[in-house]
């Protein structure tokens, strides 16, 4: 995160503002095995959706601009999957890898899931807004990805993306790092 207070600018990660909302430690704290394990289960869980929707981009670069008050802020991260429904609506997937049998039910992650649900819609704005600002009118969804980190194994989260209320959630996010 970069602020520039002459200029009113802040200059902030998709993680850095989602990663503020989480409680200190994450349940699952990080460690160099934990992460060699979730870049795994990211690797194979690309390779299972490649075989089942048009995969679009893996580390999907997405940003998007926000004018509050007196401030400025440039949101910028990389969704971890894009991907095309039959539909044709481009589809953001942001992909969390867990233990799937020890950690079933999405709703005993709370926190954990609520941040990657945060986080998917997010990136789901900013794809909006580049594909506005292309001229185009392509619906946009979101979903969570949960990647069993020994398996081939997922379970998909329909996020009900609504870019109103990602943008106040997203707002407030930004406010409340402005006011530190």
């Amino acid at each position: 995160m970069r602020f520039d207070p002459a200029g009113r600018r802040l200059l902030v990660s998709v993680r850095e503002l989602v990663g503020a909302s989480l409680p200190s430690p994450t349940p699952r704290a990080s460690t160099p095995w934990r992460a060699r394990l979730g870049q795994q289960a990211h690797l194979r869980y690309r390779a299972l959706r490649a075989d089942e929707v048009e995969l679009v981009d893996s580390e999907l670069s997405l940003s998007c601009e926000r004018a509050l008050r007196n401030h400025h802020a440039s949101v910028r991260g990389r969704a971890d999957v894009g991907v095309r429904d039959p539909d044709g609506a481009l589809v953001v997937e942001e992909v969390k890898s867990l233990s799937l049998e020890r950690d079933a039910d999405p709703a005993d992650l709370g926190a954990e899931v609520d941040a990657a649900v945060f986080q998917a819609c997010i990136y789901a704005l900013c794809l909006e807004e580049r594909e506005r600002l292309a001229g185009l009118d392509t619906p946009v969804r979101a979903r969570v990805a949960l990647v069993d980190v020994s398996e081939d194994r997922y379970q998909l989260l329909e996020v009900g993306y609504q870019r109103a209320a990602t943008e106040q959630r997203l707002d407030a996010a930004i406010e409340e790092l402005l006011a530190l």
